[in-house]
């Protein structure tokens, strides 16, 4: 399935509390191509295609404009680790609602903004505070799912709550950095 989203989000702080409020403009469907670059990457490393059921329960072509607020906060227990309760509000591509904590280590993280992958929930680094060094993340959160596209029509059915636990490891170095997270649902 394709998805192809940007989004402009306001990040700041104030009274001891983290905000984000966004909008974001979603593509979804095969106008995106996405599924053949997945061909052909499958391809390339010599790996089966996804099944005919994938295939054919694709979400049809869709343009939807979504938002999302969170509120969090952040308690800096020194400058490396910090941990971070926050809740969420999405609407668009899935509409939901997400409570949960976050936990970062190592680096210094003072500097450091992130935003938050709208399906997983993981965060992940968009301008880093270090000049090289690994970032370590780690979250759990309880999710509301009141809609999803993302299922709309097919077989399958979005199950109404979502419990999760995510790891992530960041590595930064100079302008480049790297992001690997696990998922556990």
């Amino acid at each position: 399935m394709g998805h192809l989203s940007i989004g402009l989000h306001r990040h700041f702080q104030a009274g001891g509390l983290a905000y984000n409020f966004g909008v974001d403009a979603s593509l979804l469907g095969p106008q995106t191509g996405l599924m053949g670059l997945q061909q052909k990457v499958h391809s390339e490393i010599d790996q089966p295609f996804p099944s005919d059921f994938v295939k054919n329960t694709q979400v049809s072509n869709q343009f939807i404009l979504g938002t999302l607020t969170e509120v969090a906060w952040p308690i800096a227990l020194s400058p490396s680790t910090n941990i971070r309760s926050f809740v969420e509000v999405q609407t668009g591509v899935e509409d939901l609602i997400r409570i949960g904590v976050d936990a970062g280590f190592f680096g210094d993280l003072s500097e450091t903004l992130f935003a938050r992958a709208p399906v997983s929930g993981q965060r992940y680094s968009v301008i880093d505070g270090t000049g090289e060094g690994f970032l370590l993340s780690a979250g759990v959160d309880l999710t509301r799912v009141i809609g999803s596209m993302f299922l709309t029509g097919s077989a399958l059915r979005a199950s109404k709550y979502r419990a999760r636990a995510r790891f992530g490891l960041n590595y930064v170095h100079g302008r480049w950095s790297q992001f690997h997270w696990l998922d556990l649902s």
